[in-house]
């Protein structure tokens, strides 16, 4: 507009994800309320970034600050400039990863390797738990991967057995399809209504016999949390092995 680049976009009425955080304001209501709505900007946030990779972009700056937010609460994942100028996938080459924020990424990230998939459901789930923290725990996003049990019982709202599971397998693991992710986000409305359902719930539940359902080259297996209150037995450990699941007993003991 009059010789300067102009950019327009949708006008967002509740600001970023961020912003809501730290003025309480995605706490309000009851406890039922704000659980539903933690997991509608999860669900949501975790489609978009699906949809992206299935468009070969990856996003590589997941974190509250670029999840945008309309009046009726629907969000929608922002600044994917860097994301379409920098990492467009091809056959023959993987993005530099770059633009990250390092509270939100790996490890593997912070040290400049090449941008993958399975970065953007990291800073997904670090996302997500911040949600139910209140506010961010950790200084660095690497150091979340050995304290998750510690974060989590510190947060302000208590996520579902289901969830804590979920964002487990999202650290552990080099997960590099959304649609497990999503898989076990739709299982958790069931323990928000029936909370009584989940053995000792939150942060209490058991992990043994349960399965992250991926190897540690992040393919996915029957969802990351395993079933509803079932999972593989100690004698059928999955995919994972015995040894990975012992690793994943004593790291996360709930």
């Amino acid at each position: 507009i009059g010789g300067v680049p102009t950019i327009f976009s949708e006008w967002m009425d509740n600001g970023s994800l961020k912003d809501r955080i730290r003025d309480g304001s995605l706490y309000e209501g009851t406890e039922e309320e704000v659980q539903e709505r933690i997991l509608d900007i999860a669900i949501q946030t975790a489609r978009g970034l699906q949809y992206s990779h299935e468009n070969n972009l990856i996003h590589q700056d997941v974190k509250p600050g670029n999840i945008l937010l309309t009046k009726d609460w629907d969000a929608k994942v922002a600044d994917f400039g860097l994301a379409k100028a920098q990492s467009q996938l091809t056959e023959n080459k993987k993005p530099v990863s770059t633009g990250y924020t390092i509270q939100y990424c790996p490890r593997e990230q912070a040290e400049g390797a090449p941008a993958e998939k399975w970065m953007d459901v990291y800073a997904w789930a670090l996302t997500v738990l911040e949600m139910y923290a209140g506010k961010r725990l950790w200084q660095t996003g690497n150091e979340v991967r050995e304290h998750l049990a510690d974060y989590v019982s510190l947060c302000r709202i208590t996520p579902s057995a289901t969830m804590v599971k979920l964002l487990a397998g999202c650290l552990r693991w080099k997960i590099n399809d959304f649609s497990m992710v999503i898989k076990d986000l739709e299982k958790i409305p069931y323990e928000i209504e029936n909370p009584a359902s989940v053995k000792d719930g939150g942060v209490s539940g058991d992990l043994s016999g349960e399965t992250f359902g991926s190897e540690p080259d992040g393919q996915p297996g029957e969802g990351l949390a395993g079933p509803p209150n079932e999972g593989s037995s100690d004698k059928n450990p999955g995919k994972i092995g015995r040894a990975v699941q012992q690793e994943c007993r004593d790291r996360y003991r709930m």
